[in-house]
């Protein structure tokens, strides 16, 4: 079955060329999508009291400006993080959050 897949592949480039490359315009609107996720420092070590403090960052950006939000969150991802971060982020606060986030 691979075999008769690769045929008729090669058979169809020979007819139709190879297929062209296929671009889609991302294009946001103010107020209506904020992005959000964890992230790892990588090659960076955080001690406290000469122990290492287990921590990642809360990240939240709003796509069309680009404006952006950090917050240290103790341990791992988890909802009450992500809650956490989501409430503490400014943007919520003032209630002018986006019509969708994602995360």
């Amino acid at each position: 079955m691979l075999r008769t897949v690769q045929r008729r592949v090669r058979t169809w480039k020979a007819l139709h060329g190879e297929a062209p490359e296929v671009m889609f315009e991302l294009r946001h609107e103010p107020g209506v999508m904020g992005i959000s996720d964890f992230t790892e420092l990588k090659g960076v070590e955080i001690t406290i009291s000469g122990k290492p403090f287990e921590h990642l960052l809360y990240h939240y950006r709003l796509a069309y400006s680009g404006w952006r939000y950090a917050q240290v969150i103790q341990g791992g991802e988890s909802f009450i993080a992500l809650s956490e971060g989501a409430t503490e982020c400014p943007i919520c606060q003032w209630r002018r959050a986006p019509r969708a986030s994602h995360g």
